[in-house]
């Protein structure tokens, strides 16, 4: 329901999961802490939690079958 998401557990996200696909996917809705960094060689999430002050984060794709970490951007929520 919309604006309920303060009764929803502050569960962890899996870490023991791994994209292994040679095609590069991005995702999001995970609402993770810290420094946006890429998830591995072929996976970046996006969402570093910009509604609760985080990061809004962006890849710059060129077409690249491995991603880089060079190429992640983003700008804090926090002025």
């Amino acid at each position: 329901m919309e604006g309920d998401e303060a009764s929803l557990p502050d569960l962890a996200v899996k870490t023991t999961y791994q994209y292994f696909e040679e095609i590069p996917v991005f995702f999001g809705h995970y609402w993770l802490r810290g420094m946006p960094v890429i998830a591995g060689e072929y996976a970046a999430c996006l969402d570093f939690s910009v509604a609760k002050q985080g990061f809004l984060a962006a890849y710059r794709w060129s077409g690249e079958r491995v991603l880089s970490p060079g190429n992640i951007v983003y700008v804090s929520a926090v002025q």
